[in-house]
């Protein structure tokens, strides 16, 4: 509880008196600044049930706020800590929130050195994003109980001061409830061995000592504090006596029994005693749930960073299993279900390296299946968790197989075991086991929740590994067919394109005069287009399955990227016209470079290909240029464009950026263009606006590089 030193300012009364009879309401302030969301800081406290009061940064605002009695005051800091510091020194030196904890909420961005300047303001506690809304509501909750404790007490307090009869009965009231109250009141010297004259009953639950054990001395509470933790104690106190501040503490202690428990600390003096030492009293409750439930956040958290860093399942999840050691007991299994026979043991972890090697002795010779009747095999078939308390010699004899068999068993010294099962999409993949191997250990129904929650993301992993493998084998199975049928599909077309290639020569010989000759020539060179342009899309295959596979070989040399552009313009040609088109080329008389001609060839023979299908009829214009080391291709047409958010689309496979029914080919051919110019070091881009035509820019290096790009 709150308490003052001599001389020292009382907190603040509530400024809005209440009627005892009315509901207990606990207003929280959360002052943001510039750019704070407070109204979603408002959703993730809306949960508590309090009413939140809401102020922009320090200004007169924040006076009809500070009207009320508040329990807590969040600062909002996110969104720029320097403001939010500023913040928060002000309400620490203003008389109506001096005394009110004060909960930081800083960015990211924040160093330890910012967290430390924060905590020197007073600030009870920092709180770094991102954190589950969760853990924010807990904190804020431990505060709205302790300010309605507060109260209680308070008023109890300033009853004791009328008269001695009264000041006597207020202290058997405040005896009473306090040993109706979840956590324990005290009363103690300024001593570093904390002596207490005064326990309330609640001391028992949280120690396991009686009031009367440190009231006779009998226990004194330095001695429950955790040796790491005495100093930090006794520091906090002493800072706090110097600046004629309240304190507020957590650490740990050891009950009775030896367990371990956080708890929460709020004091102050109230005075001295006849010897002149400053007297402090307080209120200590048990914190260990939230410890704990930050901790399994925080486990989780890396968990799921692990899973998410590889796609090889196998050692991610062996890592996995490591982690959970010792959060989750002394020791943990995964056992993966296999098509046929036993489980197979993936991975083992445990405090002790000589009983991991007794696991994996048990795995090889004695292997589980999933008609054992428990265990990992049990679940596994089941898909049900299964707990099992407090295993007895007798168990072990009925699981045994034979004598080694127990008697390895036996060894393992198990005591408790939890397992798990690792489901994903209807099916049991595999099984966590979670075991100790000591008296002391056990497992509740958070552990049992924590193991759950471990188990779906590792079989989520799982999962999602294996389709991926999946889904590379049939990328793997479709390339090889795509290079197969690729290669069938070429073998009929150069006989069909010879015979066509002789046929056109030998009509004008045979049918002379005749008639039908010319239309005959026309069929022809129809024919012959169809040949060339299924030979176009087969070779398009041919480059994907390369691609995919990494096979694209270069095969460099020195050559002129002008003379490339002039043969292939004049290939496409008697094309462009028949589309209504104008090919327009321009090009010094040489621009030489060290590259792959066919490839280089494939990359100008796409590009006024693309140029005349979507040129709408209008001018196309192809231009080379040297730009410091690089050579520069442009093609440029005045069609129907491309919309800003197909521009990077266009570049991947089987993609277009029009409906396939107003273009032919697959979809394949920007595609190959980018990989070739990437392969040799370059780069390509492209510039549109819908219906004002498109142009595509290449650039690639002269000179030859160290080694050429797959």
């Amino acid at each position: 509880m709150w308490g003052t030193q001599p001389e020292a300012e009382p907190p603040p009364a509530p400024h809005r008196p209440r009627d005892s009879t009315s509901p207990p309401v606990t207003p929280l302030l959360v002052v943001g600044v510039p750019g704070s969301d407070l109204a979603g800081l408002k959703a993730v406290l809306a949960p508590l049930g309090q009413p939140v009061l809401e102020a922009a940064p320090w200004s007169e605002e924040l006076e009809s706020p500070l009207e009320e009695d508040v329990a807590c005051i969040l600062v909002d800091a996110r969104p720029d800590w320097s403001a939010g510091f500023e913040t928060a020194q002000r309400l620490r030196g203003h008389e109506a929130t001096r005394h009110i904890p004060l909960l930081f909420l800083g960015g990211n961005t924040c160093e330890e050195a910012d967290l430390l300047r924060g905590y020197g303001l007073g600030t009870v506690d920092c709180l770094v994003a991102p954190f589950p809304p969760e853990v924010l509501r807990a904190k804020v909750a431990l505060f709205i109980e302790l300010h309605r404790r507060e109260r209680v007490m308070r008023a109890a307090f300033e009853r004791t001061g009328k008269a001695e009869a009264a000041a006597r009965e207020s202290e058997r009231m405040l005896r009473t409830l306090m040993g109706n109250l979840r956590g324990m009141a005290y009363r103690c010297p300024n001593d570093p061995h904390y002596p207490l004259v005064y326990a309330s009953p609640g001391v028992l639950e949280l120690t396991g000592y009686s009031p009367e054990d440190f009231t006779g001395f009998r226990v004194l509470w330095q001695k429950l504090i955790h040796p790491d933790d005495v100093q930090q104690v006794w520091d906090g106190i002493q800072a706090a006596l110097t600046a004629r501040t309240p304190f507020t503490l957590i650490y740990r202690i050891h009950t009775r029994t030896g367990e371990e428990r956080w708890v929460w600390e709020r004091g102050g003096a109230i005075g001295e005693s006849e010897n002149g030492i400053p007297m402090l009293e307080g209120f200590i409750t048990d914190i260990s749930a939230f410890k704990r439930a930050e901790r399994h956040q925080s486990f989780l958290a890396s968990v799921s960073e692990s899973l998410a860093s590889s796609l090889d399942y196998e050692d991610t999840l062996a890592h996995v299993v490591q982690q959970a050691v010792p959060v989750l007991g002394d020791g943990c299994l995964l056992d993966m279900a296999e098509p046929d026979g036993p489980l197979r043991r993936l991975a083992v972890a445990h405090v002790d390296p000589a009983r991991a090697e007794l696991a994996w002795e048990l795995a090889r010779s004695y292997p589980q299946g999933l008609e054992d009747p428990g265990g990992a095999g049990a679940v596994i078939r089941t898909g049900k968790t299964e707990l099992q308390e407090h295993l007895s010699d007798e168990q072990f004899v009925r699981y045994a197989k034979d004598a080694r068999h127990l008697e390895l068993l036996r060894k393992t010294g198990v005591t408790r075991m939890l397992t798990v099962p690792l489901r994903a999409r209807g099916r049991t993949l595999g099984a966590l086991t979670f075991f100790y191997c000591h008296a002391g250990g056990r497992y509740d129904a958070e552990d049992q929740l924590l193991a759950e929650d471990l188990a779906r993301r590792a079989a989520l992993a799982v999962d999602n590994a294996r389709l991926y493998r999946e889904a590379q084998l049939a990328v793997e199975l479709r390339n090889e067919f795509l290079s197969v049928a690729s290669h069938e599909l070429k073998t009929p077309l150069t006989p069909l394109h010879l015979k066509l290639t002789a046929l056109s020569r030998e009509l004008p010989r045979c049918c002379a005069g005749d008639a039908r000759s010319e239309a005959l020539q026309r069929h022809v060179g129809v024919a012959q287009r169809q040949v060339h342009k299924m030979s176009t899309l087969i070779n398009a295959l041919l480059d994907v399955s390369r691609l995919s596979r990494g096979k694209l070989k270069l095969e460099p040399a020195d050559m002129d990227l002008s003379e490339v552009l002039g043969e292939v313009a004049a290939w496409f040609a008697p094309e462009a016209a028949r589309a209504g088109s104008e090919l327009r080329v321009e090009a010094p008389p040489r621009v030489t470079g060290w590259w792959d001609r066919l490839r280089l060839e494939q990359v100008v023979t796409n590009l006024i290909s693309n140029a005349i299908r979507y040129g709408a009829g209008r001018p196309i214009h192809a231009r080379v240029e040297v730009v410091g080391e690089n050579a520069r291709l442009v093609v440029r047409d005045e069609g129907i464009g491309i919309a800003p958010e197909a521009q990077e689309r266009i570049f991947g496979k089987f993609e277009r950026a029009v409906s396939e029914r107003h273009s032919g080919g697959l979809g394949l051919g920007l595609y190959i263009t980018r990989s070739i110019v990437e392969a040799m070091g370059g780069t390509i881009r492209v510039e549109s606006r819908p219906g004002e035509g498109s142009t595509f820019t290449v650039e690639v290096p002269r000179a030859p590089t160290a080694e050429p790009r797959r």
